[in-house]
């Protein structure tokens, strides 16, 4: 049965039918990529051999290669194994990839997507797994039975303490742990064990650093207004936050910019996702799922610069938090120096091996709001139906022109994986999940020394074989041991969270009695406003406190960034479905939390904000909050000028919840749009510096 199985799913593969890992090793959970790691170094070697494999320059042509799958994504503009993109006319010139951002089927179109990329790996390792002699093909075929994608949790502490820039010390602020992105990701080569002899060597590319284009993408594909300038976006390999040597004064560049930018914004995306996926503003799969807006905004109020507008619903989304995570991690457009890494422009950001784990972890967040929220209740899933059954383009369910659709991809089940947190009720999972992360985020003056509970904290990755650059061998030296590993299989993965917290001494950091207050920013505009990605970033400066940049080259590095909006949007000749909703003015929507950079004021000496309390936070706002707007080019925006043409709107609330955490109560929302009119005021089309 087992060998039928895989035939079916390797003749499945040629036919680029895409069947999920559920037939030939049942459902298993994906895991974060430390804790796989640590406890199955051996699955990861096979996954780091059969990722390069996939990589090779001569897979470029293989419709189920790493160049063609990722190339579904964006570039290159040819179809896909002949899938004509949705909406292109016979013989267009622009037949592109088959984007599904900024619709409800962002979540479920990325579902298969992810599968075909699991089960191709997954086929490759079976094959590299028959290269070793035993007993090392047997250890090695094994392992690739226990493989599924794994996820990059941002919310997991790597390493600590740290620093970073903020108000709190000078331009500073320090945390007791290290949200930078897993090691793995960052060294430019690797160390492996490969066949026959199982010995240990060194990968020269770490393939989960950077992709090698070869010969993939033509002059042609390059030659578009997105990346056309080889500059700024290099057409050999994929890079992150790139500095260009023309200007060496400009920050630190790379993964070091990328560390620090991950860590001064991860305490309120933190928070916006606890939000999000526990709230019941986010009951319905479409407030939760897209960016887009359905719903109308509610009371107008007109002044000479703009309109100030309080929304009803939810405004923030999954896919808002998805494309924020592109830009932290490919670097924002700096005019004549950088237009950001790959990773933050639609076209080719699938080619960056980190985009893999990213989009895991936000299926991972999507699994556990239906875990939440979805009771397999029509009223909260798709509001259109027909949407919901239709194709998700080009992932087929069988050969010929039969297709997956969100209805089909609605259980990750279906596909052959879970995740740790997802329990028998939704109960269970929300308590799992919200206590591996509540403790990192307070609802009032923030612990600086705070500790992790047991199995959130940070994973010593230094002795694993994968850096062993020194040619020591952890296998016969003895040394590679890191912190305790569990047995995968006397412990299976799936009951870890539950242990984590039956086990854990949980120290809530708020008090037991009276409410919390948090506070968001919203803002809403046409996503086509400047075709392509831009970025809103939000500054809270103070004379002392905030140190405000005087050019906008600085903004990434400034102690007064509070939060960042990005637009992950494709050019209009690059995405027809970008086209039509430039067409129709689509508008999106984001939320960005802001209470953790308040917190940080009402704790600094002197206390220039008193409290959360609206009487302190909303004067304070007004003399402080300013905002600024980056082009797809690296360039400033005018913002008044997307005010009056593009639909951009902004708007202030305050939730107001009890306290502690799990006590129930009515939560309540508060908006404060006269926030906005000091916004709108501050804001200067022309000065660089955010203090005009």
């Amino acid at each position: 049965m087992a060998d039928d199985a895989l035939a079916r799913l390797k003749k499945a593969n040629e036919d680029r039918v895409v069947l999920g890992l559920k037939s030939v090793t049942g459902v298993l959970p994906r895991q974060d990529i430390d804790i796989l790691l640590r406890d199955d170094p051996d699955v990861l070697n096979l996954f780091l051999l059969a990722l390069a494999a996939l990589q090779d320059e001569d897979m470029v042509k293989e419709r189920m290669g790493y160049f063609q799958i990722a190339g579904i994504h964006g570039l290159p503009k040819t179809p896909w194994d002949g899938v004509e993109a949705p909406g292109k006319e016979e013989g267009s010139v622009d037949p592109s990839g088959y984007c599904a951002h900024s619709t409800p089927t962002f979540p479920t179109w990325h579902r298969p997507y992810l599968a075909m990329m699991e089960q191709t790996l997954y086929i490759q390792m079976l094959d590299i797994a028959g290269n070793y002699k035993e007993p090392h093909k047997a250890k090695y075929k094994a392992a690739a039975q226990r493989f599924r994608l794994p996820f990059w949790d941002y919310f997991r502490p790597r390493d600590g303490p740290v620093e970073f820039p903020g108000v709190i010390d000078e331009g500073k602020t320090s945390y007791a742990y290290d949200y930078k992105a897993p090691r793995i990701f960052t060294e430019p080569s690797i160390m492996v064990r490969k066949g026959p002899d199982d010995k240990l060597s060194k990968l020269p590319v770490n393939p989960l650093y950077q992709y090698q284009f070869g010969s993939g993408l033509k002059p042609s594909d390059w030659n578009n207004s997105a990346v056309k300038d080889p500059k700024y976006y290099p057409r050999d390999a994929t890079v992150r936050y790139p500095v260009h040597e023309f200007d060496p004064k400009f920050g630190q560049g790379g993964t070091e910019t990328m560390n620090i930018v991950l860590n001064n914004l991860r305490m309120d995306t933190n928070r916006l996702i606890l939000h999000m996926l526990h709230s019941s503003v986010y009951n319905k799969y479409d407030d939760f799922a897209s960016n887009g807006a359905p719903q109308k905004p509610t009371s107008p109020r007109s002044n000479t610069k703009t309109e100030i507008f309080v929304w009803e619903g939810a405004s923030g989304s999954l896919e808002d938090i998805h494309g924020m995570y592109h830009g932290l991690v490919g670097g924002m457009a700096i005019a004549k120096l950088s237009a950001g890494g790959h990773m933050s422009r639609v076209p080719i950001a699938a080619f960056d091996p980190i985009f893999w784990m990213h989009h895991c972890q936000i299926d991972r967040f999507f699994a556990v709001w239906q875990a939440v929220h979805d009771k397999n209740d029509p009223e909260s899933w798709f509001s259109d139906s027909a949407m919901a059954e239709s194709d998700l383009l080009p992932f087929r369910t069988k050969a010929g022109k039969h297709y997956w659709n969100s209805n089909d991809s609605r259980s990750t089940q279906d596909f052959g994986y879970t995740y740790p947190e997802i329990q028998s009720t939704s109960e269970a999972t929300w308590d799992v999940f919200s206590k591996m992360y509540e403790w990192s985020v307070p609802l009032q003056k923030p612990k600086r020394d705070i500790k992790a509970p047991p199995g959130m904290e940070p994973i010593d990755v230094s002795k694993s074989q994968f850096f062993r650059f020194d040619g020591e061998d952890p296998a016969t030296t003895g040394v590679g041991t890191l912190s305790e590993s569990i047995s995968i299989a006397k412990q299976p993965a799936l009951q870890k969270p539950v242990e984590l917290v039956q086990k854990a001494i949980y120290e809530d950091p708020v008090p037991s009695k009276g409410y919390s207050r948090e506070w968001f920013i919203d803002d809403r505009v046409q996503r086509l406003a400047l075709n392509g990605e831009f970025t809103i970033l939000y500054f809270i400066s103070d004379d002392k406190y905030g140190h405000a940049p005087a050019s906008f080259h600085q903004y990434l590095m400034s102690p007064s960034l509070a939060a960042i909006t990005y637009i992950f949007a494709a050019p209009t000749e690059l995405c027809n479905n970008c086209g039509h909703q430039d067409e129709q003015a689509h508008i999106v929507t984001s939320t960005a939390s802001i209470t953790s950079f308040l917190l940080d004021f009402v704790e600094v000496d002197n206390q220039p904000l008193a409290s959360l309390e609206p009487e302190h936070v909303v004067p304070f706002l007004q003399q402080r909050l300013k905002w600024r707007i980056i082009t797809p080019d690296g360039e400033l925006a005018d913002p008044r000028n997307l005010a009056s043409t593009k639909d951009l709107k902004i708007n202030v609330n305050c939730k107001v919840a009890p306290l502690p955490r799990d006590s129930g109560g009515e939560v309540q929302y508060e908006r404060y749009p006269e926030i906005i009119d000091h916004i709108i005021q501050a804001a200067s089309p022309t000065a660089e510096s955010i203090q005009a």
